[in-house]
């Protein structure tokens, strides 16, 4: 079947969305943080990240924007801009502007840790590293398309009705998790 142009774009967008929500999935799973967006951004001449808290199209808001190129980190919301980390300023910021940070409106304790943990180089760059090869992973391969196709197969065997042992036994383990389990020995 031929697609318009339109058709097409809209493919696209909306491959880009799952792409997102997954990426956002796998950060969260990850690091332990509450994103509830992540954009990512990769051209010639930039590379930028941001991680939002909070729905990232609705004010207020507060996010995390690190610039790869130049690794720099600040905390930015409606209240005004913090500064993290900037690499041309000797590293890390001294003093992490935390009181300014708790009084801003949109801060949660549980963003504490997301927060001081882009305050180490180290980190930056491992988070940065995992973030680039998730995308790769989500936007290159099959992986997503696939999905669903995946589990179709577990979930259901048309050809001969029957699972080989090995899986049956995982499905029935995951399925009914809630079942006290005996020990093999």
């Amino acid at each position: 079947m031929i697609k318009s142009p339109k058709e097409l774009q809209d493919v696209a967008d909306e491959s880009k969305i799952k792409v997102k929500k997954y990426l956002c999935k796998f950060v969260n799973a990850k690091y332990k943080f509450e994103f509830a967006d992540v954009y990512y951004k990769n051209n010639r001449e930039y590379e930028t990240i941001r991680l939002y808290f909070a729905d990232a199209y609705k004010t207020p808001y507060l996010k995390i924007i690190i610039s790869y190129l130049d690794i720099s980190v600040m905390l930015c919301s409606n209240d005004g801009n913090y500064g993290l980390y900037d690499i041309f300023r000797g590293g890390p910021i001294n003093n992490p502007p935390i009181d300014k940070i708790k009084l801003d409106q949109m801060y949660k304790p549980q963003y504490l840790p997301a927060i001081m943990h882009f305050c180490q180089l180290d980190n930056i760059k491992q988070f940065c590293d995992y973030l680039k090869h998730t995308y790769n992973f989500l936007y290159l391969t099959t992986y997503i398309p696939s999905l669903t196709k995946a589990y179709t197969f577990l979930l259901s065997n048309n050809k001969n009705k029957i699972f080989p042992k090995d899986i049956a036994k995982l499905i029935v383990h995951k399925l009914l998790f809630f079942l006290p389990q005996k020990i093999e020995k």
